[in-house]
């Protein structure tokens, strides 16, 4: 198991590992951000078809609505009017919904749609209903109005079933990415905050056992020589902890040493000197 005796190499360890764990909450954070966005695009996709497809859908049955109160009308020539421009609006609405299904890359929806849009061409290109409506008369119309709508009718409805069945579709799927978001954000939120908390947790343990790692030897150093200055020179400084701690209580340790054998030659020396003092004096 690797030991990192040295209090910087330690130091240099815990920030590299904190920095680590930063950088993984910042990634987090980054491609959560991104599923967001994705998801946003999702919604917003799935919103606008779904609104343009009901556009669709309430434009057709307004303008069979008016084509049908034409053949009873005194006056139909609103209807004329209002044929082109209905046209123009359905039209419209459909290019919208077929745009954003191609950007969703939904291409299934966008075969039903244009086989939907394929039919409603097909039975709105036909002006010459319209045509006969303002020229006949009102008993005509009305015959007109009798023999058309049984034709034109059911296709109307299948239609208006097609889109409203993409239109649900798109709403369930809309449903679905907005919980599916909401799940995402809690769950994301949940993690960074774990993640945050274990990052000062974190910061916090590493602090306080890098500096306990340098008092513990330094408090043994102060109580050895503190021992020493009162006489005991038998003390001896624990070598423990970092390799900078470690390395001060072996040169104290060291010192002491040298200490002993300085005090220990001076008192030689001194013994020496009183029995010289001591021949000395029997001498005189």
């Amino acid at each position: 198991m690797l030991r990192l005796r040295s209090a910087r190499r330690q130091a240099l360890l815990a920030s590299a590992a904190l920095l680590a764990l930063l950088v993984g909450i910042a990634a987090l954070a980054a491609w959560r951000a991104q599923r967001a966005r994705e998801t946003d695009r999702a919604v917003d996709g799935h919103s606008v078809v779904a609104a343009a497809l009901d556009d669709a859908r309430a434009e057709t049955l307004y303008m069979a609505a008016q084509i049908a109160a034409s053949t009873f009308s005194d006056d139909p020539s609103s209807i004329q009017e209002l044929y082109p421009r209905g046209i123009v609006a359905i039209d419209q609405d459909m290019r919208t919904a077929r745009a954003a299904l191609t950007n969703m890359n939904e291409l299934d929806e966008v075969a039903v749609l244009n086989a939907v849009d394929s039919e409603m061409n097909q039975l709105m290109a036909d002006p010459n209903v319209i045509s006969l409506i303002g020229s006949l008369g009102g008993p005509d119309r009305t015959d007109l109005g009798e023999q058309y709508y049984p034709l034109i009718w059911p296709k109307v409805e299948r239609m208006m079933t097609d889109l409203r069945q993409l239109a649900d579709a798109q709403r369930n799927r809309l449903a679905a990415e907005q919980a599916r978001a909401r799940s995402d954000a809690s769950h994301t939120f949940g993690l960074l905050i774990g993640l945050s908390l274990l990052a000062i947790l974190g910061a916090f343990a590493t602090l306080g056992m890098f500096i306990m790692s340098l008092l513990r030897p330094l408090a043994s150093l102060q109580k050895s020589a503190r021992a020493i200055t009162s006489g005991n020179l038998e003390e001896r400084a624990r070598v423990s902890g970092p390799e900078e701690t470690a390395s001060l209580a072996r040169d104290f340790n060291d010192m002491t040493e040298a200490l002993v054998e300085r005090s220990a030659l001076l008192q030689e020396s001194e013994s020496r000197f009183r029995d010289v003092l001591e021949v000395s004096r029997d001498l005189i």
